[in-house]
């Protein structure tokens, strides 16, 4: 089996990092390592924060809390607003 990438879950607007726990769950049962499944959490609810803002945000998270480098690959799960944040991060 070839290797897999780390998968990161985004979730959408007026929703939490919780609503993919489910999915996580699903992705290690399935044989994902636990630590190559990443939920990643924002605020939303709130005009003081931009996708542009969140995105720079999920960068830094990547880079910490996941220990993924700049040119690290990996699979991404979104939902609604997280596929504006994905997009901005890769604009970026």
């Amino acid at each position: 089996m070839p290797a897999q990438r780390p998968i990161v879950l985004i979730h959408g607007y007026s929703d939490f990092a919780t609503s993919f726990k489910p999915w996580r769950t699903a992705l290690i049962a399935a044989g994902h390592p636990a630590s190559d499944v990443h939920l990643c959490e924002y605020k939303t609810l709130t005009n003081e924060v931009t996708i542009k803002d969140i995105a720079e945000g999920f960068d830094r998270a990547l880079r910490i809390q996941t220990a993924l480098g700049a040119d690290a690959e990996f699979d991404a799960v979104v939902h609604s607003t997280g596929m504006l944040v994905i997009r901005s991060w890769l604009a970026a």
